[in-house]
């Protein structure tokens, strides 16, 4: 069932709910209105109910949306309206696993694309708190602030493609006072303390040894880590969003084993929804990062300019982008 009415929904559920109306739904998708930057304590109150009461009727959510168009104009950090997706709770049988080298090696290029495209949206460990940091849209990300994988106290961020947004670098060193370590090489910036938290490097990310790239200067995370003094400390959070050159760095990543130290893991994959000959290297490297321990508890397409595109093989529109979050089940918080 899909509910999409401008407004009123938790009316209009709590009626249903009340009636039994929902009983033999499985599937339960809501946009929800209503939230300003003026209202009461009750809306919220209200809301909340709603969802407490759904849960009571057996309802989990599977993923969730902020929708755009509804973004707050005194604060770029919140929106008035979002998706929630809903399922009944069923029996599990475990989670995803990401598609290994017997599984992909022989299978043709459409295939491969139907893989790629269903573990990107997909989900394989649950994380209950998640905090929104930087903007609701491009540019902010979530946190997972579950026990588990709470981050350290002191915390350490690494921030790679800024493309001048620092609201994420900014909301991460306030919020959590997390020592961050921003980097671009292009933004034509030289190496700067932007604030008592937050230091910016004139430098990009790939896979090689330290090197040109035209003008930029580039290095491997690796020795990155060593410059900067943090060989065998706990990276809270690594963040990268640069653009195509993640596919290049991930393989140095995983063969120097730097990832390991590595709590949260933010990735924006770029890259061809379709069938591309790339697909197989790409699903080999999401398999690696699997396998030192890392799975994915968030996800969400990308959605703003050209990202959006039709998938040949079934004409529905998709993403050429998507937002990923892995957590190191190796790196689990024992208090």
């Amino acid at each position: 069932m899909a509910i999409d009415i401008g407004g009123g929904e938790t009316g209009l559920l709590a009626w249903m709910l009340k009636r039994n109306v929902l009983k033999n739904v499985n599937q339960l998708l809501v946009n929800f209105h209503g939230i300003t930057t003026d209202i009461s304590q009750s809306v919220y109150v209200e809301h909340l109910m709603i969802l407490s009461d759904l849960y009571t009727e057996g309802f989990r959510t599977f993923h969730f949306q902020r929708k755009l168009n509804c973004i707050f104009k005194e604060d770029k950090g919140k929106t008035g309206c979002y998706s929630i997706y809903m399922i009944r709770r069923m029996p599990m049988t475990g989670p995803l696993e990401v598609y290994g080298p017997d599984l992909i090696e022989n299978k043709t290029s459409t295939d491969l694309a139907f893989m790629y495209s269903s573990l990107l949206i997909s989900s394989q460990v649950h994380c209950k708190e998640l905090v929104r940091l930087g903007k609701v849209s491009d540019g902010g990300w979530d946190v997972c602030n579950d026990t588990k994988y709470r981050l350290s106290s002191p915390c350490l961020v690494y921030s790679f493609g800024i493309d001048n947004d620092w609201s994420f670098d900014d909301d991460i060193s306030t919020t959590f006072g997390c020592e961050t370590h921003s980097f671009d090489p292009s933004m034509g910036m030289l190496d700067h303390q932007r604030s008592k938290k937050i230091t910016f490097h004139n430098i990009g990310l790939w896979g090689k040894p330290r090197g040109l790239k035209g003008t930029w200067t580039m290095m491997n995370l690796k020795e990155i880590i060593d410059m900067l003094g943090h060989t065998g400390k706990i990276i809270d959070i690594l963040k990268m969003d640069i653009e195509w050159a993640e596919w290049e760095a991930i393989p140095n990543m995983l063969a120097t084993g730097v990832l390991r130290n590595v709590r949260q893991l933010f990735v924006e994959f770029h890259g061809s929804p379709g069938p591309d000959s790339s697909l197989l290297s790409r699903l080999t490297s999401l398999r690696g990062i699997y396998d030192q321990g890392f799975k994915l508890f968030w996800s969400h397409p990308n959605v703003v300019g050209d990202n959006p595109k039709i998938f040949s093989v079934t004409g529905r529109e998709v993403s050429g982008c998507y937002e990923n979050y892995f957590l190191n089940t190796n790196l689990i918080n024992l208090k």
